[in-house]
């Protein structure tokens, strides 16, 4: 049989084929750019929903947002904190906040230390507008500033009492950390600053006081360090702490500190799903990671 017979003419192959390295890193550029494309589109229908909110930009650093688009708040836009999730849904995501707001009732006196930009001084202000006092302590005066306006601008000036102090286990004064300096890529304050600082028992000697709210998870002993007096001295008080065992045992031995607390007659609870006082034992607590405490002298139901 012919040889030529069994010869075949190859076949010519494609250019890609022929280039696949090129053939692939096209196909890689082109799957960038839509990804890409898809980012800056997103980014872009995202930016607008603060501003179908209602948000209304003053300049550079701060914006009017609303708070579950009802109540409007002065804050940072970059605020590490709370600004993105407030700015685009109009809430939080705090456990604390969502004890103080069931905790606080019309009629209530309530102290709030670290009010910061006012989350919890507006909505739990807004319950006591015709039938209590809201206290609310912010040491950072920059921050203080914007609390000011936010309370105007809610007509709150009757109900809330504003004060730029810091409130701790002394008199005098004190560093804090400088929160206002921070971005959304910065979360450490890197910078202290000083401020005048008074105990809450200073703040509330020959007052009457319901209500104590003490959100600083890393410094709050101390807070509680400077109202033993209130505490010991009032019977109807609740307090509503939160710590991180992390952060608070950087400065305090938190045992020791629960302890104290305990022996001077304070009982310890935590709202259950059902928003529910649920008494808790203090062996509990001692190696909780994040706690929202409500703490009483009496029983609460």
């Amino acid at each position: 049989m012919d040889e030529e017979f069994f010869y075949q003419r190859p076949q010519q192959q494609s250019f890609l084929v022929r280039n696949r390295p090129v053939a692939i890193a096209v196909g890689i550029s082109f799957i960038l750019l839509v990804i890409v494309l898809f980012v800056e589109k997103s980014k872009s229908i995202m930016n607008l929903v603060p501003k179908l909110r209602g948000e209304v930009t003053l300049n550079d650093e701060f914006t009017i947002t609303k708070i579950k688009n009802k109540f409007p708040l002065v804050i940072r836009a970059d605020d590490p904190f709370f600004g993105t999730q407030l700015r685009f849904s109009g809430d939080i995501n705090s456990g604390f906040s969502k004890v103080a707001e069931t905790v606080c009732k019309s009629g209530d006196i309530v102290a709030e230390v670290g009010a910061y930009f006012g989350f919890n001084t507006i909505i739990i202000a807004n319950k006591l507008r015709n039938n209590g006092q809201y206290y609310a302590y912010e040491a950072n005066s920059r921050i203080y500033k914007c609390l000011k306006k936010s309370i105007t601008l809610n007509e709150l000036e009757n109900v809330i009492i504003l004060k730029n102090l810091a409130i701790t286990s002394i008199n005098g004064k004190c560093p804090i950390d400088d929160y206002a300096s921070l971005s959304l890529t910065q979360t450490k304050a890197s910078k202290t600053i000083k401020c005048p600082c008074k105990t809450i028992d200073e703040e509330f000697s020959g007052k009457r006081l319901t209500k104590l709210l003490v959100d600083l998870p890393e410094y709050g002993f101390d807070v509680l360090k400077g109202a033993y007096n209130l505490i010991e001295n009032s019977l109807d008080l609740v307090i509503v702490f939160s710590f991180s065992y992390n952060e608070a045992s950087k400065h305090f031995n938190v045992e020791e500190e629960l302890k104290t607390l305990a022996s001077k007659g304070l009982r310890f609870y935590v709202l259950d799903s059902n928003e529910n006082y649920k008494q808790i034992h203090i062996n509990n607590l001692q190696q909780a990671e994040d706690v929202v405490l409500i703490m009483a002298r009496e029983e609460l139901r």
